[in-house]
């Protein structure tokens, strides 16, 4: 909503097919993300420490493997892929540096959903909500500076250093 204030409708657009492009590295793994839960669950009420460690660990190298290269073709063949899919070769020149940024910040945030998953199964509601809650404090602010100085662009970078504090700070 923010962005669609701050940018023109042009740039918005452009912002908003970029991220529609990038969710769908999303899409790949949740269906793992949303099945490991009770997995999780199950083996926290368990007690079984041994197999939750060995779970966990496979579960993010398998995010991880399936998650990777689709961002990465994203975001080295980004213009040649949105002209393949559009057919308009000034949108996909338009659309290609936001997708790689936002490419980028969507495989940080992808590698999140498996730790937040076994903080849940764990009983740690609290976590996500104060890291978010820090997020909300850095993200508003960050978008009112950027977004008007560095356009769609800057906004995107906001995405990928949330998503590098997510990563380097959430994950521990």
């Amino acid at each position: 909503i923010m962005l669609s204030k701050l940018l023109s409708l042009d740039v918005f657009g452009y912002y908003t097919l970029a991220a529609t492009v990038a969710a769908a590295i999303t899409l790949l793994i949740s269906p793992i993300t949303q099945a490991i839960y009770p997995r999780f669950t199950e083996l926290v009420v368990k007690g079984d420490d041994q197999e939750l460690i060995r779970t966990y660990h496979r579960c993010t190298q398998l995010v991880t493997v399936l998650a990777t290269p689709p961002a990465l073709m994203l975001m080295f063949f980004n213009e040649s892929i949105l002209l393949i899919w559009t057919g308009n070769s000034i949108l996909a020149h338009e659309v290609s540096p936001l997708l790689t940024l936002l490419a980028l910040g969507t495989l940080l945030n992808v590698l999140m959903h498996i730790p937040y998953m076994f903080t849940l199964a764990n009983g740690w509601t609290g976590f996500a909500f104060w890291i978010n809650l820090m997020a909300v404090i850095f993200l508003v602010p960050s978008i009112y500076y950027v977004a008007p100085r560095y356009g769609a662009t800057g906004a995107a970078w906001v995405l990928v250093s949330l998503n590098v504090g997510y990563v380097f700070i959430g994950i521990h």
